[in-house]
């Protein structure tokens, strides 16, 4: 689709360190542990709202067992996102109003997940956060309801739930259900967590607390022309980033693929090619914006590794891949059309204690996402490390994500 492109904003990336700055092992096995706590999480939530078990849940419970738990007006809007992470962004925060008076507050916009939370007035361990003050704003009601998000490493996401109203792009959502917590996990508190709190931008089907998430609203609402948005997502030197909200004004000639089934932003990965050729065939995959790294099963993980001269697995069992620090190209295919992880994307600065740096892949094996039952599918975790590559569109109306490539899109 083309037409006149929508304002363009340039947000400076904002990091704790530079690029070349190698990241430990043991923080990028953090972060996959809480990829896996996200996933049983929501997978969890689909199966309480909807009484069925998702299709890829087989595979994803028979290494990881379920941990229940539940937790002016305009049309059209750019929310300007900031990317952080230390070297490797690992989010792009933007920003939010809550409450009357508002107050403003900083989020992860997360297609993988469907909640909105934010750290509320009696969390000591959201300390360096903006807090959300429930008792100050007008239009905040208790809903007298608990939550508890359970995290990789070990710790919790828990508090209360309200309703409030929410501006997002200067689109106003009234009456939105979020979480106010009083307990942060370790991985969401100021010194590992820039942003305030999370925006799960997934179905409804997926949301742990309250029934819907905020994009839902804005369209139940009619507060957005189109029932669609969009991401461009960059580190430093790769251009702006931006969520742009309930506009199809996009130039560029955008690919899309059918959503396979609208809990996740889940479709199909026909191949994912190293150099042009396939390493990797017709696989679900989720396109998850809340995911820094690309998450597969193991069994295709070591196919699509063997396709790189020089990759070998890191013998500390956590399905990381030491790549060369030049790699070859490597696409992923949607649609009928490939395109190409970013080669600053795909490597990623390490080191172990006691020995010198070197570098790994951003395709990572995760053992829970694979099992010896052939009907149990596999399925793969697209992140960020393939989107900062793309210009992508989700698509609620039509349950479709399209992508154009960065340098034909805008």
């Amino acid at each position: 689709m083309r037409s006149e492109a929508l304002p363009h904003i340039t947000i400076p990336l904002s990091r704790r360190a530079p690029w070349d700055t190698p990241r430990s092992l043991v923080s990028l096995r953090t972060e996959v542990a809480n990829i896996i706590a996200k996933y049983n999480r929501t997978l969890t939530a689909y199966q309480i709202n909807t009484g069925n078990e998702h299709s890829l849940a087989h595979a994803f419970y028979a290494r990881h067992p379920p941990t229940h738990g539940r937790t002016e007006r305009r049309d059209s809007g750019v929310d300007p996102l900031t990317p952080y992470g230390q070297p490797f962004p690992s989010l792009w925060s933007g920003s939010i109003n809550v409450g009357t008076p508002s107050d403003s507050f900083t989020v992860d916009f997360d297609t993988g997940s469907s909640d909105l939370f934010l750290p509320g007035p009696d969390c000591d361990s959201c300390q360096g956060h903006n807090i959300y003050q429930p008792s100050v704003s007008q239009t905040s009601v208790d809903l007298n309801k608990t939550f508890t998000l359970a995290y990789g490493d070990g710790s919790k996401v828990s508090g209360e739930q309200y309703i409030d109203t929410v501006v997002i792009a200067g689109l106003t959502v009234d009456q939105q259900p979020l979480g106010v917590a009083n307990q942060y996990s370790e991985s969401l508190q100021a010194s590992n967590f820039q942003a305030d709190g999370i925006l799960g931008m997934a179905f409804p089907s997926l949301a742990e607390i309250g029934s819907s998430p905020v994009f839902q609203t804005l369209m139940s609402q009619k507060q957005v022309s189109e029932p669609l948005f969009a991401f461009r997502l960059a580190a430093e030197g790769e251009g702006f980033s931006a969520l742009y909200l309930g506009s199809g004004d996009f130039q560029g000639e955008f690919t899309y693929t059918t959503v396979t089934e609208a809990a996740y932003w889940q479709v199909t990965l026909e191949s994912i090619e190293v150099n042009g050729k396939d390493a990797v065939e017709n696989i679900p995959a989720i396109i998850d914006t809340g995911t820094t790294l690309i998450l597969g099963d193991g069994m295709n993980v070591l196919a699509f590794y063997e396709h790189i001269p020089g990759a070998f697995e890191i013998p500390d069992g956590s399905g990381f891949w030491s790549i060369p620090c030049r790699p070859p190209t490597v696409s992923l295919k949607f649609g009928g059309q490939a395109f190409p992880i970013l080669p600053q994307a795909l490597v990623i600065p390490a080191y172990s204690v006691g020995e010198p740096a070197f570098c790994v892949g951003a395709v990572v094996a995760d053992s829970g996402i694979i099992v010896s039952d052939s009907d149990a599918p596999s399925f793969w975790v697209v992140g960020d490390a393939f989107l900062r590559g793309v210009f992508a569109v989700f698509d609620a109306g039509n349950q479709r994500v399209g992508f154009a490539a960065l340098s034909d899109a805008s």
